[in-house]
C-alpha cells in the first residue's frame, strides 16, 4: 500500500488532505472515516465514496462494494462532461450554477517561491503559458459563438464545443490560482492534459438543452445588460479582493501560509466569476446568484 500523500477526503464540505493509502485505512479502522466518506486521488476520476474505491473499498465496508447497475449510455455527452460528487454548497442549484470548483489549500507555502514571485522572477516560468493563454482565450470565443449558431439550429448545446469550453475554463482557473500562489504547481502548458492529482480542479454539469431565446439574448449582448449587477459587485469587490491579495501575499512570505479569512474571499471570488461566466456560455440559464459561496 503506498505512503505518497496523493489522497484527498471530503470532511464538512471541505477537502482534506493529501494524505497516504496507508493513512487513509487507519483512519477507516479506528472509526474515523466511515464507507461514504468522499475521496478523490489516483484513479479516481471524481469524488466518490470510500466503499467504492477497489483499493479501500474492503477497509471501508468490509469487502468489495456491490456492483453497480449499469448506466445507459449517453452517446451526445463527451467523458469530460461526467458528472463528479463536490463540495455540496457549490454545487447547490440554489446558485444557479452547477460549477463544483476544487481549490486544495497547503498547511504551508514556500517562503522562496513567493520572494521570487515578489520580485518577479518566478513568473518568467509562465512566459508560454500567458501567450497560450491568449490563444486560447480566442479559441475559447470562437468555439462560443460557433456552439449558440448550432444551438440556434438545434436547440441545444454541441457536446464537442462545450468539453472545449470546460477544458479552458479548468485551465483558466488553474492559471489564475497558481499565478495568484493560490497553489505553488504550475499548470501543464496544455489545457487538453486533465494533470490529475493537480491542486485545482474544475466540473460543470452543464445543461445540454438551450432555447433560441437564451441564444439571443447572448449573441445580441443583452446577457451584458442584464449581468450589470454582477459585474458592478464584482468590481468594487476585485478592489477589495486586490488589496487581501497583497497583505496575504505578505503573510505568506512571512508566515508560510494563507490566512484563512483572505483564502476564503478569494476563492469566493474566482467562484462567483465562474457562475457569471458559465451563464454567459449558456451552460447554465439560470440567472447566477449573489455571493462568495
Amino acid at each position: 500500500m503506498s505512503n505518497e500523500k496523493n489522497w484527498f477526503l471530503l470532511i464538512n464540505g471541505e477537502s482534506d488532505g493529501p494524505h497516504s493509502e496507508a493513512d487513509i485505512v487507519a483512519r477507516i479502522r479506528s472509526g474515523e472515516l466511515g464507507p461514504q466518506t468522499q475521496a478523490y486521488g489516483p484513479g479516481a476520476d471524481s469524488w466518490r465514496p470510500l466503499a467504492e474505491i477497489p483499493h479501500l473499498a474492503a477497509a471501508a465496508g468490509g469487502g468489495p462494494p456491490p456492483a453497480a447497475p449499469a448506466r445507459p449510455a449517453q452517446p451526445t455527452m463527451a467523458p469530460i462532461l461526467a458528472p463528479a460528487v463536490a463540495h455540496q454548497a457549490e454545487a447547490s442549484g440554489s446558485t444557479g450554477s452547477t460549477v463544483q470548483l476544487r481549490l486544495d489549500k497547503a498547511s504551508e507555502y514556500t517562503r522562496l517561491n513567493f520572494l521570487l514571485r515578489l520580485l518577479g522572477v518566478y513568473y518568467v516560468l509562465y512566459v508560454a503559458h500567458f501567450f497560450l493563454w491568449v490563444g486560447y482565450c480566442y479559441a475559447a470565443c470562437v468555439v462560443w459563438v460557433l456552439d449558440m449558431i448550432l444551438a440556434i439550429i438545434g436547440g441545444e448545446h454541441h457536446a464537442g464545443l462545450v468539453a472545449f469550453e470546460q477544458r479552458f475554463l479548468r485551465f483558466n482557473v488553474r492559471m489564475t490560482a497558481s499565478a495568484m500562489g493560490l497553489t505553488e504547481e504550475i499548470p501543464h502548458i496544455d489545457m487538453n492534459v486533465r494533470g490529475e492529482g493537480f491542486p485545482v480542479d474544475l466540473e460543470l454539469q452543464p445543461e445540454m438543452a438551450i432555447s433560441r431565446g437564451a441564444v439571443i439574448l447572448r449573441l445580441s449582448g443583452i446577457i451584458c445588460v442584464m449581468l450589470i449587477p454582477h459585474l458592478l459587485a464584482l468590481g468594487i469587490l476585485g478592489l477589495a479582493g486586490s488589496l487581501a491579495f497583497v497583505v496575504g501575499f505578505f503573510a505568506v512570505l512571512f508566515t508560510g501560509a494563507w490566512p484563512d479569512a483572505i483564502w476564503n474571499f478569494l476563492v469566493g471570488l474566482i467562484r462567483w466569476q465562474l457562475r457569471v461566466t458559465e451563464y454567459v456560455f449558456g451552460l447554465s440559464t439560470v440567472y447566477p446568484a449573489f455571493g462568495l459561496k
